[in-house]
């Protein structure tokens, strides 16, 4: 089953850093974090709420800009991976990396 054809059942908050246009996630240290692995994943609708909250006061500080909620689902593994390509691509990192690895770019 594609990702798209899952309901989605957990999110994160997601933003860029204003200084330099990074990809950040609201972290479980209560702190903007780059790796996905250490986003704070939540599953109820409160929550949601408050991380929404978080990302407009963040915002409203000049600390991040374009926060918003990134719906996932749960792989078979326990991984939690992003319903959307976009999001998937952000979570993975800049796609430039892909081609520096790949030597199309000196």
């Amino acid at each position: 089953m594609s990702r798209k054809s899952q309901k989605p059942t957990h999110f994160l908050l997601t933003a860029n850093n204003l200084l330099n246009g990074d990809v950040v996630f609201w972290g479980d240290k209560a702190a903007w974090t780059q790796n996905f692995a250490d986003a704070l994943v939540m599953s109820d609708e409160t929550a949601e709420k408050e991380l929404l909250e978080i990302g407009q006061k963040e915002e409203n500080e000049n600390i991040v800009v374009g926060a918003y909620i990134v719906p996932l689902i749960q792989e078979q593994d326990g991984q939690y991976k992003p319903v959307e390509l976009r999001e998937l691509r952000r979570c993975e990192g800049p796609s430039i990396l892909d081609h520096i690895k790949a030597g199309h770019v000196a």
